[in-house]
């Protein structure tokens, strides 16, 4: 899509305020709360023997107090956003404290202390960012020269001015210098990061164009939305046959009553806003939009992405990718990419709609719509072998219309077509969803009625029958006709079924209905005689 009809609704929210507690944040967060507990720990082992052994004790519990609930709080993730946002600034005033007391327990001119003030600051640089790096690095230099200006070692000249300005400048480069450090790894590793994505979605287009099933296909484009995304959930919506309604088709995260009932009109909430309008909608910080504030609060989105699937200057769907507090914030490079994605789910669904269209052309009968001889055959050797396998009963109904060819050679052929299909919708409304329809040739059908015993095969057949005969059908030349049919029903079970047997013995049935009369079914069974079992007229 040009970049002239991409259209951006709100900025991405800086790495500040609420995108802090994000995935990346708490992952950094814990390795820090570790590294503490390992550097504190060992400041405390530099004092062992120059402080009482109760103050040592008293720092180990201080510690160990104040840390346990970070360690805890970086394991739940669910947890961190709630708890760190007290807890990490009051983590960093602990430390604060504990190295000045530190200071004041070993004077000033030690640079063990000293160093541990360096490691606390970085630390905060890297958790949260430079400018709060720094205001750590001022208080902390304000800090130290109080200690400094009270302490023997300052009044005895071991420690001078000079010393301690080098030190507080020390203070403040720290959050500068980690920050260029971690700038210039952050860009290695976006740059990094963009490359292999480009990488798997170019690997990835080939495997959408392979897969042929529609449903496998729009899941498969909702995972990968969110896999190479880093969101939380994601759905993929299509358009209707008229293209003012968009449905689910597929989803992940996703509540099933919410897949199921919901439906969209274009122009309506972000979906339809992007369905109608062919422009991509981001939302950086859903929260600021007193429009969609409710996401937040119901569902903790904040962050969202839709992004138009267009074919032939056309939008035939949306995808729509969303993320949580507890994941990063969706970014422009999460835009590129999606819309790198459904640039190639164009094509992909479009190639599976058509391999669906060739497939439903060689499997069906262009006039009934039923299934044709061809996917007949193919069907009736499959239900067999699972019949066989798993020894249950396979009845075939077949048909054929009484009289057709007077209708034909009266009223024309083209009477005689519409005839076959209102036959056809007939046969398809008095059957269920798991029997197979076919046109087994000429004014034949054929009905595959699997697991259905002779019993139950009986009473669908005469259903069928029955329908048939209470229906008026329509002829240009008079206002209705009646119609009827003729049927032959065989049920085969575990012993020498094959898909030629089983229509042999309908066929013989059928030929029996048709000598005996009209309007009736016959049924035969392997080595005997067909048997009358619905009488007709």
């Amino acid at each position: 899509m040009p970049a002239s009809r991409w259209t951006r609704l709100s900025l991405s929210p800086r790495r500040t305020g609420e995108a802090l507690y994000t995935e990346r944040h708490r992952k950094l967060e814990w390795y820090v709360v570790i590294a503490r507990w390992m550097v504190l720990a060992a400041g405390i082992l530099t004092m062992a023997g120059r402080v009482p052994t109760a103050a040592l004790i008293g720092v180990v519990i201080f510690v160990g107090a104040y840390n346990l609930p970070a360690m805890r709080s970086c394991k739940n993730r669910e947890k961190f956003r709630h708890i760190n946002r007290c807890l990490g600034p009051l983590t960093r005033l602990l430390d604060f404290l504990l190295l000045s007391w530190a200071l004041l327990a070993l004077g000033p001119s030690e640079t063990g202390a000293f160093l541990l003030y360096i490691y606390v600051i970085a630390g905060i640089s890297l958790v949260y960012d430079w400018k709060v790096g720094l205001a750590s690095a001022i208080a902390v230099a304000a800090v130290y020269g109080s200690i400094l200006i009270h302490s023997a070692a300052f009044a005895d000249g071991l420690l001078t001015s000079d010393r301690f300005l080098g030190r507080a400048v020390l203070f403040v480069l720290t959050p500068l210098l980690v920050c260029l450090l971690t700038r210039e790894l952050e860009r290695e590793r976006e740059a990094h990061h963009a490359l292999s994505r480009l990488q798997g979605l170019y690997v990835i287009s080939g495997e959408l164009m392979k897969e042929v099933n529609i449903d496998r296909l729009l899941q498969m484009i909702v995972d990968l939305a969110i896999e190479q995304t880093n969101a939380d959930r994601g759905s993929l919506m299509l358009a209707d046959n008229d293209g003012e309604e968009l449905t689910i088709r597929a989803s992940r995260g996703i509540p099933e009553e919410i897949v199921r009932s919901a439906r969209t009109r274009k122009g309506e909430g972000i979906a339809g806003y992007v369905f109608a309008s062919g422009e991509h909608v981001m939302l950086g910080d859903i929260g600021k939009d007193p429009r969609f504030s409710h996401l937040v609060r119901n569902d903790q989105i904040v962050s969202s992405l839709s992004v138009p699937i267009s074919a032939q200057s056309r939008t035939i769907g949306v995808i729509n990718v969303s993320s949580t507090g507890y994941r990063e914030p969706l970014t422009e490079n999460d835009l590129r990419l999606l819309g790198l994605l459904a640039g190639q789910a164009s094509s992909a669904i479009q190639n599976s709609q058509m391999l669906a269209e060739l497939r439903s052309l060689a499997e069906t009968d262009g006039l009934t719509g039923l299934f044709n001889r061809r996917y007949l055959d193919k069907a009736l050797k499959a239900e067999c072998q699972r019949a066989l396998r798993y020894g249950h009963p396979i009845s075939a109904f077949l048909m054929d219309i009484d009289n057709f060819k007077s209708y034909n050679d009266t009223y024309g052929h083209l009477e005689g077509d519409d005839i076959l299909r209102d036959l056809a919708g007939l046969i398809r409304q008095g059957i269920r969803a798991s029997d197979i329809p076919a046109r087994f040739g000429g004014e034949e059908f054929l009905v595959l009625l699997t697991h259905t015993d002779f019993e139950g095969a009986k009473i669908a057949a005469d259903r069928i029958r029955a329908r048939i005969e209470n229906h008026s059908f329509r002829i240009e030349s008079q206002d209705s006709r009646e119609l009827t049919i003729s049927g032959g029903l065989a049920t085969g079970y575990r012993t020498h079924l094959t898909p030629e047997s089983l229509v042999a013995l309908a066929d013989s049935a059928l030929l029996t209905a048709k000598s005996a009369g009209k309007n009736r079914i016959y049924a035969a069974e392997l080595g005997m005689q067909p048997q009358l079992v619905s009488p007709g007229s």
